[in-house]
């Protein structure tokens, strides 16, 4: 029974805006379940139909900063912990300081250094809602890394199959090759 989880949306198209959702055990490296949606209220109606001693067991869930993903941890995994990844907390961080970095001249630099809360208030407001969940990754260093990798393969997968008639089809295919 798996302890650390970790959610992901990709895109079933690239360049499209259909997303499906993957769900991968953390601790073996392997895909456990593909969702044909991206919305909150369809990943919990799949994810419920899994026994609740399964659901219990779960420990800790490694998400990215999509609100849905808080809705779908509390109410499906009852004693999880909602771990947001790092990797997308430094995303946000990195692309606000270089937005600024970009308009500002390096003598001015340091000054912003000084007044950084005030410049970027959007991904302070980001990251203050998200504080409890960023923190959580000091418990035990939970990331979705494993995630990510898979996401990766799954994306080889669509690109070297040429597209599925259906779904099903779709999440066989990805569950036989990345199911350990």
């Amino acid at each position: 029974m798996p302890e650390r989880l970790s959610l992901d949306e990709i895109s079933k198209e690239k360049g499209k805006r259909k997303f499906i959702t993957v769900v991968s055990d953390l601790d073996k490296s392997s895909l456990l379940e593909v969702i044909d949606s991206h919305k909150s209220e369809e990943i919990i109606e799949v994810l419920k139909k899994k026994p609740l001693k399964l659901r219990e067991n779960v420990k800790e869930v490694s998400v990215d900063m999509w609100g849905g993903f808080q809705k779908v941890i509390t109410e499906v995994f009852p004693n999880a912990l909602i771990v947001i990844d790092r990797f997308h907390v430094m995303k946000l961080v990195n692309k606000a300081l270089n937005k600024l970095r970009l308009s500002l001249e390096q003598r001015r630099f340091e000054k912003w250094l000084v007044a950084a809360r005030c410049l970027f208030p959007q991904t302070a407001r980001t990251i203050a809602k998200y504080l409890d969940q960023i923190c959580n990754y000091f418990i035990n260093g939970t990331t979705s890394g494993v995630m990510e990798g898979l996401n990766n393969k799954i994306k080889l997968i669509l690109r070297q199959s040429y597209g599925f008639k259906n779904f099903q089809l779709m999440r066989e295919k990805l569950l036989a090759c990345l199911f350990s």
